[in-house]
């Protein structure tokens, strides 16, 4: 019976499990499935270059241990490693999500001053192209060449929604719509509050982020150290000598999963639920006629 062999496909299919359980908590609450067609998404589209990459480099070295030491967990540890801890430990994603709000206000200001002018809003929105923030520059060109095709503004505005996926974004994009059927010239204003309330959010969210980076910063520390550590104990033989054994290198694997675990329940814990959207084609789309 070929017990490394053994303890490796154990230690797979632990670590499989514990990692679809990370993932699991990953999911939020989101806004309902859009019935748009789209493209397929194949398996090479939804890992990307670099984490295939990392995957390939760890089990190559993993498998260069195990040949050496007779450790072949670490062909599970490795690339394990390389790809969970730059993600587990990385930030949420939130500071790009608030640098696309603020462009979103400055956006809005920069519509309702042309809007103040005595424009229209069609022109008004292809004006606003010229001095769009960077974050949602395409977004804005592609509303704008969307008018430009005389796609109706309705439709232009519903898919503008979609492009920024995010309930800000549909604030603004309701006000639109409404201004797209009523046509009053009371827009501007509208928008001048809109871009405040807009500007109050993003404020209250960085004071948000800049308390979530003191645990996250403590949670990279503490596993920087417990990596080092484990890495140093590594060369001792007497310490490390149990976990070449098949059961040892399995018990190890649990542990490590064990503490990814951990840590991606600080991530969880960390990251804000995103607030289910209202306005998009997918939405109009499941309306009655």
């Amino acid at each position: 019976m070929n017990l490394p062999l053994l303890a490796a496909l154990a230690a797979v299919f632990v670590l499989g499990g514990t990692l679809l359980g990370v993932a699991g908590l990953q999911l939020r609450e989101t806004a309902p499935p859009r019935t748009r067609v789209v493209r397929p998404v194949s398996r090479q589209d939804r890992v990307s270059k670099r984490t295939r990459r990392l995957v390939a480099g760890g089990a190559t070295l993993g498998a260069l241990v195990g040949v050496v030491t007779g450790m072949w967990a670490a062909v599970i540890i490795l690339p394990a490693l390389l790809v969970g801890l730059p993600y587990l430990l990385g930030g949420t994603g939130e500071k790009a999500a608030i640098s696309r709000i603020e462009a979103i206000e400055e956006w809005v200001r920069t519509l309702a001053g042309s809007l103040s002018a005595g424009a229209s809003l069609e022109q008004g929105l292809q004006t606003s192209l010229r001095s769009a923030p960077a974050p949602i520059r395409t977004e804005i060109a592609t509303l704008v060449a969307r008018i430009s095709s005389r796609t109706g503004l309705a439709r232009a505005l519903r898919g503008f929604a979609d492009d920024l996926d995010d309930v800000v974004g549909d604030k603004v994009v309701a006000v639109l719509l409404l201004a797209s059927e009523r046509r009053g010239a009371a827009l501007a204003g509208v928008l001048d509050d809109l871009a405040s309330s807009i500007a109050d959010e993003v404020r209250a969210r960085r004071v948000l982020e800049a308390e979530r980076v003191k645990p996250r910063t403590t949670a990279r520390w503490v596993t920087l150290i417990f990596v080092a550590v484990l890495t140093g104990l590594a060369f001792t033989g007497d310490f490390v000598a149990p976990y070449t054994a098949p059961l040892g290198q399995l018990v190890l694997v649990v542990l490590l999963a064990c503490f990814g675990l951990i840590l991606g329940l600080m991530r969880r814990m960390a990251s804000t639920d995103r607030t289910a959207r209202f306005v998009g084609a997918h939405i109009s789309g499941r309306r009655p006629s």
